[in-house]
């Protein structure tokens, strides 16, 4: 089966064997002559029994899961703490809890628009003009980033900022690269997650 670049949604696959199979059974047979003997063997089927087993199974393919991004998962961890992560809820809604490298939550592809796609729904995508919520991923260059050179500052190439957080509750927002307030921090980190592997 091939699939276009762009597939979506899901699609289940089929697949049935069979095979026929019936007895065979060899007889063996002496035959004596006037002078000495001999033995031979011949094989020959029962046609009244043959019998047609059949075996078949099914799997699903979600073509929106993240390793059809052909992107590697990572988290986005706020400097500003010491094991602080960005997760997103159910509804989206963006937080800062404890590093989990096996969350789906906390995992994110960066793709090749520069985009933080979210690797739980990869129609949703980190968004400056929004922070507190993830929101459909587009081309708008709010939802696009870049890492400024030598640095852990995330710039947004919209708004010009960087990507900051408050040290106390962890609520994101966009700042200059300079003049912060005290309480903000602009270093934001990552490291590779691990969510693909086998099924459980």
């Amino acid at each position: 089966y091939k699939a276009a670049p762009d597939e979506t949604g899901s699609t289940e696959f089929k697949i049935d064997s069979s095979v026929n199979i019936r007895p065979i059974y060899t007889g063996i047979y002496k035959h004596y002559y006037v002078a000495g003997a001999h033995v031979s063997f011949q094989g020959f089927e029962d046609t009244d029994k043959r019998r047609r087993v059949t075996a078949s199974t099914s799997f699903k393919v979600d073509w929106n899961h993240p390793v059809f991004t052909g992107g590697r998962p990572v988290n986005l961890q706020l400097g500003g703490f010491d094991n602080r992560c960005l997760s997103a809820d159910a509804n989206y809604g963006l937080s800062a809890v404890t590093c989990d490298e096996t969350s789906a939550a906390q995992s994110f592809i960066y793709d090749q628009y520069g985009r933080y796609v979210s690797a739980q729904d990869t129609r949703r995508c980190l968004d400056g003009n929004n922070l507190g919520q993830l929101q459909s991923c587009s081309l708008s260059l709010g939802q696009r980033w870049e890492w400024k050179a030598d640095s852990d500052a995330l710039s947004n190439l919209s708004a010009h900022q960087l990507l900051g957080h408050d040290k106390q509750s962890g609520a994101l927002g966009l700042y200059d690269e300079n003049g912060n307030p005290q309480n903000v921090s602009v270093r934001t980190l990552t490291s590779y997650t691990r969510i693909f592997g086998p099924p459980a």
